[in-house]
C-alpha cells in the first residue's frame, strides 16, 4: 500500500502543504523521539544507529538479507513481535518461541534469551550474508467496524500483542495492542472501514543492525539526539566530563582509564575514548539521530532509522502545523464588502419666485380733538388721621403658691412581744395609694393684640372694619380655649384628687380590720400582758385612724381652696380685664371713624365741584369728535379695498407657482425612487453574495479547528500505550 507522507498530511489538513511542511515533519519526527525517550527509554534503540570510528554504514532492517564482513558486529533486537528466522552465518540462528522473548541459539545452545526490547551484540569473525526469512503471516477471517479498534475472526494463536497489522481499513502503523480473547483482539487505531471475512497481514518483530567499517580516532555525533551507549571493542565506554580527560590519561593519575574500563568524552560535537581506539579495538557509538526523510512527495516515502509504525506520527504532527498555520494565516474570508455609490440626482432648477406688487399704505389716523379736551385738575390726595391704639391688657399669671397639698401620715409601728403575734401582725402593712395629685395648670398662648390695631392703623392693611371684628373674634376664641382647657385640668385634678381619698380610705379600712382581728386574737390570749398589750395597740390604731381623717379633711380643703384660686384668676384677670380692654378698644374705634368719614365727606364734594363741565360744551365736543371719526372708518373702508384685491392677486400668483413647483418636484422623486430601487436591489444582491462567501469561510474554519482537534487527539492517544503504568493497573 502506498504511503507517501506529503499525501497523508494534505488529507488530513484538507489543502495542499507549503514548503514549511517538510520542516513541520521533521520537528514532528523529534517530537515523535524526544517524547518516546521520556516515556519509554528502552525504545530509543529503535531509532537507533551504531557508528563507529571508521567510515562503515549503519543499516536497519526487519527481514531480507544483509553481508556481513569479518569483524562486523550484528544486533538482534526483540521488537515485540512474532518472527522465524535463521541466519546462514556460521551455526548462529535465531528462532521464535511461545512467548514474547526470542532465543539466540549456536547449535542447540541457547546463547541469550531477549525480552521485549531487549538487543543482543555479536562480533562476526568471518565474512558471509545474514539472511532473515520474514514469517509474516496472514488471517482471512478478520471482521473490521469503521471508528472501531475491536477485531473479530477465527480462534488464531499465532495472533499476539505487538504484531504489526496491515490490510483495507488498517490505519498505517497499527498493531495489535491487546488480546480480548482467542477470536478477538483490540487494535492501537481505530479501524477505518467496516468489513467482513478481511485478509490481514501480520508481520513479525526482529530488528537487524550490521555494523561495518575501520577504526578511527572519534565519532561526530552533532546531529544526533541522545548517545545510547559507547564501547571500545567489546568493552563498554563510561562517560565522563571533557575536563577530566586529562586525568584519563595520566598514567600516574587513580582516574586513570585503561582497556579494560574505558571511558569516553564528548567535545565539540566530537565523542571520542580513552584509551584512544585502534584496529583492534574500534570505537563504536550507538546513538539515535532523527532519520532524513525519504521521498516526501512520492512513493515511497521513508525515514531512515525510524520504524514504518511510527510513521504516522509525525503525518499527525506536521497535519496539526498545517491546520495552524492555515487557520492563524486563514485567506478564506471574502474581500471586504465594497457597496456601489448610492445614486444622486441633480436637484431640478424651480421656477422663478414671481414678483410681487406693493402692498397697499395704511391710512393714518389723527384724533386732533382729543388734545383740545378741557384737563380737569383733581384736588389733592386725603390725609386720615392717625389711630391710637389701646394698650394691651396685662394678665398675671396663675400662681398656687399659697395653698399647698397636706402630708400623709406614716403607716403606725407596733411592737408586740409574743414572737407568733409579732410575725402575723408584721405581715399586714399599710400602702395608701400612691402619691397625691399636684395639680399643674395649662400654659396660655398670649394673644397678639397689635394685630388688631394694624387693622385700624397700618398704611396698608387699615381701615377695614370688618378684619378688626375678626381679629376680635379669634382673640376672645384663643381665651375662650384657654378658659376651657383650664377648667378641663381642674376637673381632671378633682377627679384624680377624689380617687386617691378613695383609694387610701379603702387601704385605711382593710389595714384597721387586719389590726382588729390581731387585737382580737391578743385579748382572748390568757396572758395579761399580752391583754394589755392588745389594748395599746386599739390606741394606737385609733390614734391613726384619727389621723388619717385629719388627712382625708385636709385633701378635702386643699381641693376647695385650689378650685377657688383657679374661678377668682378666671374671673378677675381672664373675663375681667379681657371685657375692660375690648370696651375701650370699641370705643377708641367709634371715635377714628366719625373723624375719617367727616375728612370723607369734605373731599367728595372737592371732586364734584372741580369736575364740572357745561352741557353746551359736552355736546360741541361730541359733535367734532363724530365728524372726525366718519372721516376715518371711510379712509380705513378704502384701505381693507385694496388690501383683499392685493391678496387676491398674491394669492393667484402663488398658486401658479405652486403648481409648476410641484410637477418639478414630482418627477424629481419618481427618477430618485427608481434609481434608488435599482440601487437597493445592486446591494442587497452583493451583501448575499458576501454573506454566502462569510458562511462557507466559517464552515471551513470550523472545520479546520474540528480537525485540528482530531488530529491533536490521535496523536496524544498514539503515545498512549506507551505512558508508565500506574500501580495497581
Amino acid at each position: 500500500m502506498a504511503f507517501i507522507f506529503k499525501d497523508q498530511v494534505e488529507a488530513l489538513a484538507g489543502s495542499t502543504t507549503s514548503t514549511e511542511a517538510e520542516r513541520w515533519f521533521d520537528d514532528g519526527i523529534k517530537d515523535v523521539i524526544g517524547r518516546l525517550a521520556t516515556l519509554k527509554p528502552e525504545l530509543m534503540h529503535l531509532f537507533s544507529t551504531e557508528d563507529s570510528s571508521g567510515t562503515g554504514t549503519y543499516k536497519n532492517g526487519n527481514g531480507g538479507s544483509f553481508a556481513v564482513s569479518a569483524g562486523d558486529t550484528v544486533d538482534i533486537v526483540n521488537t515485540a513481535r512474532v518472527y522465524n528466522t535463521s541466519s546462514a552465518l556460521g551455526v548462529t540462528k535465531y528462532e521464535n518461541s511461545t512467548n514474547d522473548f526470542v532465543q539466540v541459539k549456536s547449535g542447540s545452545t541457547v546463547l541469550a534469551k531477549l525480552q521485549p526490547y531487549e538487543k543482543i551484540r555479536l562480533e562476526e569473525s568471518s565474512a558471509g550474508t545474514l539472511a532473515f526469512a520474514s514469517n509474516s503471516f496472514t488471517d482471512a477471517t478478520c471482521d473490521t467496524t469503521d471508528t472501531s479498534t475491536t477485531v473479530t475472526h477465527d480462534a488464531n494463536a499465532k495472533i499476539v500483542v505487538g504484531l504489526s497489522v496491515s490490510g483495507t481499513g488498517i490505519p498505517s502503523g497499527a498493531k495489535v495492542a491487546s488480546i480480548v480473547s482467542t477470536t478477538s483482539f483490540t487494535l492501537s487505531a481505530a479501524a477505518t472501514a467496516t468489513n467482513a471475512n478481511e485478509t490481514l497481514t501480520f508481520n513479525n518483530n526482529v530488528a537487524v543492525n550490521v555494523i561495518a567499517g575501520a577504526s578511527g580516532e572519534s565519532i561526530g555525533i552533532q546531529d544526533s539526539h541522545r548517545v545510547l551507549m559507547v564501547r571500545r571493542g567489546n568493552k563498554t565506554a563510561t562517560e565522563i566530563q571533557a575536563s577530566d580527560r586529562f586525568y584519563a590519561s595520566d598514567a600516574t593519575s587513580l582516574r586513570r582509564a585503561t582497556e579494560e574500563f574505558p571511558v569516553y568524552y564528548v567535545k565539540d560535537g566530537q565523542l571520542s575514548s580513552i584509551p584512544a581506539p585502534d584496529s583492534a579495538s574500534r570505537l563504536y557509538a550507538s546513538t539515535v539521530k532523527y532519520g532524513a526523510v525519504q521521498n516526501w512527495s512520492s512513493d515511497p516515502s521513508s525515514i531512515s532509522s525510524f520504524p514504518k509504525e511510527f510513521y504516522r506520527m509525525p503525518v499527525l504532527f506536521t497535519a496539526c502545523k498545517v491546520l495552524e498555520e492555515r487557520m492563524v494565516g486563514y485567506q478564506g474570508l471574502p474581500p471586504n464588502l465594497s457597496l456601489p455609490s448610492v445614486p444622486i440626482l441633480a436637484v431640478p432648477t424651480l421656477p422663478n419666485v414671481p414678483t410681487l406688487a406693493s402692498v397697499p399704505v395704511a391710512p393714518i389716523v389723527n384724533l386732533s380733538l382729543v388734545s383740545t379736551l378741557t384737563t380737569v385738575v383733581m384736588p389733592d390726595d386725603v390725609s386720615l388721621p392717625v389711630f391710637t391704639p389701646v394698650p394691651d391688657p396685662s394678665i398675671n399669671d396663675l400662681n398656687l403658691s399659697s395653698v399647698t397639698p397636706p402630708d400623709a401620715p406614716s403607716p403606725p409601728v407596733f411592737s408586740i412581744e409574743d414572737a407568733e403575734l409579732q410575725e402575723a401582725y408584721t405581715t399586714q402593712t399599710l400602702t395608701l395609694g400612691g402619691t397625691a395629685p399636684v395639680y399643674t395648670p395649662p400654659v396660655m398662648t398670649p394673644p397678639d393684640w397689635s394685630d388688631a390695631n394694624e387693622w385700624v392703623a397700618d398704611s396698608v392693611k387699615g381701615e377695614d372694619p370688618e378684619m378688626v371684628q375678626a381679629r376680635m373674634n379669634v382673640i376672645n376664641g384663643q381665651i375662650q380655649e384657654f378658659s376651657t382647657n383650664l377648667q378641663a385640668s381642674l376637673n381632671k385634678f378633682n377627679e384624680e384628687n377624689t380617687k386617691y381619698q378613695a383609694d387610701n380610705q379603702s387601704d385605711t379600712s382593710e389595714f384597721q380590720q387586719n389590726t382588729q382581728g390581731l387585737i382580737q386574737k391578743m385579748s382572748v390570749s390568757t396572758n395579761v400582758d399580752l391583754q394589755n398589750k392588745a389594748q395599746e395597740l386599739q390606741k394606737q390604731v385609733q390614734e391613726y385612724a384619727n389621723k388619717m381623717q385629719r388627712y382625708q379633711a385636709e385633701l378635702s380643703k386643699y381641693q376647695a381652696d385650689l378650685n377657688e384660686l383657679v374661678v377668682l384668676w378666671t374671673s378677675n384677670e381672664m373675663q375681667v380685664k379681657f371685657a375692660k380692654w375690648q370696651l375701650e378698644f370699641q370705643q377708641e374705634l367709634g371715635v377714628y371713624q366719625a373723624k375719617v368719614a367727616s375728612i370723607i365727606q369734605e373731599y367728595q364734594a372737592d371732586i364734584s365741584k372741580k369736575s364740572s363741565l357745561t352741557q353746551g360744551e359736552v355736546a360741541s365736543f361730541s359733535a367734532e369728535l363724530q365728524k372726525e371719526s366718519t372721516k376715518i372708518s371711510s379712509d380705513i373702508n378704502k384701505y381693507q379695498a385694496e388690501v383683499g384685491a392685493y391678496s387676491a392677486e398674491v394669492q393667484s400668483e402663488l398658486n401658479l407657482y405652486s403648481t409648476e413647483t410641484q410637477s418639478l418636484l414630482s418627477v424629481y422623486t419618481q427618477e430618485t425612487q427608481s434609481k434608488l430601487n435599482a440601487y437597493g436591489q445592486e446591494v442587497q444582491a452583493l451583501v448575499q453574495d458576501f454573506t454566502t462567501q462569510m458562511q462557507k469561510a466559517q464552515a471551513e474554519y470550523q472545520w479546520m479547528q474540528a480537525q485540528l482537534q482530531y488530529c491533536m487527539g490521535e496523536y496524544e492517544k498514539s503515545f498512549a500505550s506507551y505512558q508508565p503504568q500506574q500501580k495497581g493497573e
